[in-house]
């Protein structure tokens, strides 16, 4: 553009420029103008996103955030996504927090959350192996592998007998008929999100976990869509950086996207409100 030479004046004007008093180029003032607007309104676009202290999510985001979400675990912590997305909810989804507490004392977190052992985890993987090679149950079920086809095993819930395909059992090995076991998951879809999301063995005082597998093969087709339901809201009702806006029939959330508090949100929706109280 230009360049002022203390003893040369100025030089570099563009062809056809006037140079003013004040050492500028002063021709084409109408475009140089438009070139400034132009500059400038990109640099306060750039500082507001810089500022924006949170964003808004659709169900298609934030399925998207979750999934991500669970990879991040499932990297770092070599399990299942199953079990990542267990440990992510008991955790309020704070990744940095499972990383510090997991490798701090592994197995800790997984009786919190009601994974089994690592040498129980192995144990069912062999059996699973078995029991695919072998085509006797499908997927997901927890029969012992080498047992006799006439062996028959008592349902810890209605007490009766029940030969070994009837069965089925979380990693505890606490075994339930397969009636009882869709019994005690509809009384757990029915009761709602809170209660399933923390689904374990019916046996009193066992905290294993239910896995999906387990879960998928036993709910019907309504009870499979309650529950991806309760998932999808999870990440947002058990995540203290992300509400749902509360204007009536809005389906989107809000998500902090910085350490700071918030105070006045407005929504896609046009719905304005407070963080903090949610007026």
């Amino acid at each position: 553009m230009y360049e002022v030479n203390s003893d040369e004046g100025l030089s570099d004007c563009e062809e056809g420029s006037n140079a003013t008093s004040e050492g500028y180029c002063s021709s084409n003032e109408a475009d140089s103008e438009n070139e400034f607007d132009f500059e400038l309104h990109i640099t306060e676009d750039d500082t507001y996103a810089s500022k924006t202290k949170y964003v808004i999510l659709c169900e298609e985001e934030i399925t998207r955030k979750q999934e991500e979400a669970v990879e991040k675990v499932v990297s770092v912590l070599s399990v299942s996504k199953n079990a990542a997305t267990v440990i992510l909810r008991d955790f309020k989804w704070n990744v940095n927090k499972i990383h510090e507490e997991w490798f701090q004392d592994e197995e800790i977190v997984r009786n919190r959350v009601g994974l089994p052992s690592r040498e129980q985890e192995e144990i069912s993987e062999v059996e699973e192996e078995l029991r695919a090679l072998e085509n006797v149950q499908g997927e997901g079920s927890s029969v012992p592998a080498n047992a006799d086809a006439s062996e028959h095993l008592q349902c810890g819930v209605c007490f009766d007998m029940f030969p070994r395909h009837s069965m089925r059992a979380a990693d505890c090995k606490h075994f339930f008929c397969v009636d009882c076991w869709k019994g005690y998951l509809s009384a757990a879809v029915q009761d709602g999100s809170q209660k399933f999301l923390h689904f374990r063995c019916p046996q009193p005082q066992c905290p294993m976990l239910v896995k999906d597998a387990l879960v998928e093969e036993l709910a019907d087709r309504d009870q499979l869509a309650k529950i991806a339901t309760f998932k999808l809201r999870s990440f947002v009702e058990d995540n203290p950086k992300v509400k749902w806006c509360p204007a009536p029939g809005c389906v989107y959330a809000v998500e902090m996207s910085s350490g700071e508090a918030l105070q006045d949100v407005q929504c896609k929706c046009s719905f304005s409100f407070c963080w903090s109280c949610n007026q």
